[in-house]
Parts: structure tokens; sequence; C-alpha cells
């Protein structure tokens, strides 16, 4: 399937130019042999060439057999009859320019407005609008007001002060790309269903509603004494010490276990013992 404008057409073919620029003519499908023997052109063929309306877009099937052929075509048709093209210029000819808009990003052709009758009474197209276009760079946008009247036509170059100066039923929308600066930001009132959480505190006309709040509750460390807590209690004796407690003399009661004991030494048993006679006196030496 291939898109593009189509630029001219004869009886049996046609040319089109598709969106990457490239132009062809395409033939219409031959029946038959040789044209003495009956062959020919495709007659179904012959007659959708026959409607087709130079100046238009169409999307068009093809095959080739020796030659490019026509399988298939049809008009694309503007989803919109007319209203302001922004975009920029590809080309320009001596009645019609090829745009391409910022949306859809493909090639318009545009014919200029036609005036008058027929050439024969005078009539011919408006090239007042081409004067405008002579001094344009194709890297500057384009706005132009276009209608749709068997093709797409340019009807008026436009500027930002003529799209001022229209009347706002002629003008749907002024581009937001269009719009001049807003030198500063209006700020929208307040809705009136808003309302102010500290309006509705109760309090006297004119007092400060932050009065009304009832204070802080107080901090629990300034209850606290300020001499040292552990000065209030009380104060208890020095603990005695146990030692202490005992008398110095004894009981009568209680004696000493070791006092019992005789104050002399135990006998030594080998004091008691006789001492044994000594063989020297027996014999009286």
């Amino acid at each position: 399937m291939l898109r593009g404008i189509l630029t001219s057409k004869g009886e049996a073919w046609v040319e089109v130019k598709d969106d990457n620029g490239y132009l062809h003519r395409y033939l219409a499908p031959w029946n038959g042999d040789a044209p003495s023997k009956g062959g020919g052109f495709d007659a179904e063929t012959l007659e959708l060439i026959e409607e087709l309306v130079v100046g238009n877009r169409v999307n068009l099937a093809w095959f080739w057999d020796g030659h490019l052929r026509l399988a298939a075509v049809e008009h694309e048709i503007p989803k919109d009859m007319g209203g302001v093209f922004e975009g920029y210029i590809l080309e320009v000819g001596d009645r019609w320019i090829d745009a391409q808009n910022k949306e859809e990003g493909k090639p318009w052709r545009f014919y200029l407005r036609w005036n008058g009758g027929y050439p024969e009474n005078g009539g011919g197209y408006d090239l007042t609008v081409l004067d405008k276009l002579k001094n344009h760079q194709p890297t500057n946008p384009i706005r132009f007001q276009w209608s749709f009247d068997l093709r797409p036509r340019i009807d008026q170059v436009l500027t930002f002060e003529e799209l001022e100066r229209r009347a706002f039923y002629d003008l749907d929308e002024v581009p937001p790309w269009l719009a001049l600066p807003t030198p500063f930001e209006i700020k929208k009132p307040p809705k009136p269903d808003l309302i102010n959480p500290f309006d509705q505190v109760s309090s006297p006309s004119g007092a400060n509603p932050f009065d009304s709040v009832p204070a802080a509750t107080d901090n629990p460390f300034d209850s606290v004494p300020s001499s040292n807590p552990f000065e209030q209690s009380e104060k208890k004796a020095a603990p005695i010490n146990p030692f202490d407690s005992a008398t110095e003399k004894k009981p009568q009661n209680q004696t000493n276990p070791f006092d019992s004991l005789e104050d002399k030494k135990p006998d030594n048993p080998f004091e008691n013992l006789p001492l044994p006679n000594n063989p020297f006196d027996a014999t009286g030496k």
C-alpha cells in the first residue's frame, strides 16, 4: 500500500508523489493480447482513474508486470472540511503549495482559490496568496485558512494579528503555540464551598482564634520540687555495726569454752614414765 498526493493523471495512468517525496507513474492493468487481437487496459480501472481528482491524497495498491500497475486506489478525504492549517511548507508550485501539518506529519496539497467563472470569462487562481510566500522559509511555520472544495484549497495566509481580529465564531480555538505569553499568572478565586477550619472556632469577634485554644498541659517536671528528692526522704539513723553492739564484758550466763581449760599445759606423758635403772648402777661401779 502506498500513500501520497495525486499530482496528475491521464486516461490510463496516474502519477503519485509518495510521502517520501518520490514521484512514480502507475498504468492501468492490461487485459488480453495486443490491441489488434482485442487486448487493452482494464475497463474498471479506467473508470476509477476518471473519478480521481488531482491534488487530493490517495491510498494506492500496485504490482509489477514489466510496468508499475495500478491495482486499487481511493481518495483520502481530510476529516475536516476546513479550518486553520498549522505546519511547514514543503514545496510551492504555480497554483498550489505542499504543506505538512504538525499532528499527522504527512504532506497535503492545497490549490489556490479560484476567482470568477471560466477562464474565457476572466476566471483564474488567486495568485496574491503566492506573493506572500515568496520570501517564506521552509523552516518557518505557516498558518493559513483553508477549505475543501473538490480538493483542499488555501484561502488566506494568516498572521497572529489576523487571528486576533477574526470573530470568535470563525476560529474554533487559538493554537497554544500561537498564543502570546501571559505577563503574569492570574490566580483563580477560591471556591465558595471551601471553609476555613479556623473560622469554625468559637471566639470573640476580632480575637485571635489561637487564643481560644486551651493552654497546653503543665510540664510534669515543673511540679517536682527544686530540692533533691533524695533529701526529702526520712532521715534514718546511721546503721549500727553489729560488732559494736557486743558489750565489752561477757554476760554471766555466757562463758568462753576456751576459759574452762586449765591454765597449765597438759602433762607430758613421757614425764609420768619411771626412769629405767642404770645398768651401771647395779654393778656397783
